[in-house]
């Protein structure tokens, strides 16, 4: 095999692996999995420096608490068992991602987040149009 050939596959494996990094909707769906499934995220890595200060959002205990809601949703309904992106719709810099988070019971829920790019990542922000509401 010649270099060429070796440096084929190794880039569509890098690609693959981390292409979905700078995808609001990969990002999305990873965000929910691991807060269904109770993994821990810090909030400098999921929230806009706006998230993570936003009185909405820590008016009932931040991302842990989040974190905590989901998971007992999860267990209530006998565990994750698929994220899909129903729609995705860009608005200037944010990206609003709408999910339909599937549950082991045969149940569903659905979930509207708001991304925008911040410090080289995707992060979650608070969304406006729903604050207001």
């Amino acid at each position: 095999m010649n270099k060429i050939s070796l440096k084929i596959p190794f880039t569509l494996l890098f690609v693959l692996c981390f292409g979905c990094m700078d995808n609001p909707s990969e990002r999305a769906k990873e965000f929910l999995k691991n807060a269904y499934t109770g993994k821990d995220m810090q909030p400098e890595d999921w929230l806009t420096k706006s998230g993570q200060s936003s009185q909405l959002f820590n008016s009932f205990g931040g991302l842990n608490a989040l974190v905590k809601n989901c998971l007992d949703d999860a267990k209530r309904n006998n565990g994750l068992k698929a994220i899909k992106i129903i729609n995705v719709t860009r608005q200037d810099k944010l990206t609003l991602v709408e999910t339909e988070i599937f549950f082991n019971n045969n149940t569903s829920t659905n979930s509207i987040n708001a991304w925008v790019k911040e410090d080289g990542r995707w992060k979650m922000t608070p969304n406006e149009r729903n604050e207001d509401k």
